[in-house]
């Protein structure tokens, strides 16, 4: 732990003295008959442990360390959240954290018949070229991964292809609380397709009911 040192003697007395060319020196000891000691602030060193607890005890109440909110629970008597754990002294009102879902992208990719991953979709202008008879085989997927107490409702997650209009894409009608999903779109069926390198240029975007949207747009 440091402790407060309020005294320069720590770092010994420290000389200053102007020579014949107007120069200033410093030195820790009297080298000019000249030297006089300097007068320089007190070091300070400050407890570090202290403030730390200080700043923690100025902080509200919350979930961070009590596994993060619980908005299923609802909102406390005082209208503040719950915590998973059933700490229930966080002030952070239940109306502001648990009205909107934070959903991120976390992957898009290519996969074949068989689930297996075929490219990034950012990557894909790298695969060697497919038989059209191919594309069957071949689906997008998009991952979502929802960093919110709050399920996301009313998903909507689409694609379009370049060149062509949004497609919708199927998957669960919502994200659970911290939780995640996938959203595919098969490319069989869908004609005159460009070429599997092309689609690294593929536009997609995610709406629903209680977040904010996100799209991807390539010019």
């Amino acid at each position: 732990m440091l402790h407060l040192l309020a005294h320069s003697a720590l770092a010994g007395d420290i000389y200053t003295w102007t020579d014949s060319e107007g120069r200033v020196h410093f030195s820790t000891s009297p080298h000019s008959p000249g030297a006089k000691r300097a007068d320089l602030p007190e070091l300070q060193h400050e407890d570090l442990d202290e403030k730390i607890q200080a700043i923690r005890e100025s902080t509200p109440p919350n979930c961070l360390d009590h596994g993060g909110i619980d908005c299923s629970a609802g909102p406390d008597s005082d209208g503040s959240v719950v915590c998973l754990d059933g700490f229930r002294e966080a002030l952070l009102p239940h109306r502001f954290a648990c009205s909107e879902a934070d959903l991120s992208v976390t992957e898009v990719f290519i996969v074949d018949n068989d689930g297996q991953v075929v490219s990034e979709l950012e990557r894909a202008d790298a695969l060697a070229p497919v038989a059209d008879e191919q594309w069957k085989n071949y689906a997008l997927v998009l991952s979502l991964r929802n960093n919110s107490a709050v399920a996301a409702a009313g998903m909507e997650v689409a694609f379009a292809l370049p060149g062509r209009e949004f497609s919708p894409a199927t998957g669960p009608e919502g994200v659970p609380a911290y939780g995640a999903a996938e959203y595919r779109l098969p490319l069989a069926g869908l004609k005159n397709l460009v070429n599997l390198r092309q689609i690294a240029k593929t536009d997609y975007k995610v709406r629903c009911t209680n977040c904010r949207a996100t799209r991807r747009r390539i010019q």
